[in-house]
Formats: C-alpha cells, structure tokens, sequence
C-alpha cells in the first residue's frame, strides 16, 4: 500500500467509526437494551413464532406480548 492509498483507508476509516460513534449514541438516548438468557433452541423458536405472526424480529413479537399483557 503507498502513502496515497494509506491517507484514503486512514480517511475512511476514521469515518467509519464517527458514523458508528454517531449510531450508538442514537441508540443510547433512545433505546433501552435488555439482554437475558434461555436455554439453547429457544431462538429460533422465538423467531419462527415470531415470524408465523408477521412480525420481522424477535423484540417486535416481544414488545406486542408486553403490550397485550398491559405491561407497556
């Protein structure tokens, strides 16, 4: 790689990671983060019921169990 072509990978490199910096802060301010563990195989169970009811992800299916329940 010659000086040029280091400056160019340097440059979007750095931003790269401004953009990143930029989108976890977003997600910071406005997204609570919950993690908990299950045993293995549940996943995709999730996923699949999840997706049987047209939901796109997990959290969504999550989320509107939550709201039915009148939790949120």
């Amino acid at each position: 790689m010659d000086d040029q072509q280091l400056k160019e990978y340097e440059k979007l490199k750095a931003q790269k990671e401004k953009q990143l910096k930029r989108q976890n802060d977003y997600a910071k301010q406005n997204y609570d983060r919950i993690g908990f563990v299950l045993p293995k195989g549940y996943k995709s169970k999730l996923e699949t019921a999840a997706g049987a009811k047209g939901f796109k992800n997990i959290s969504e299916y999550i989320k509107s169990l939550l709201e039915k329940d009148g939790v949120l």
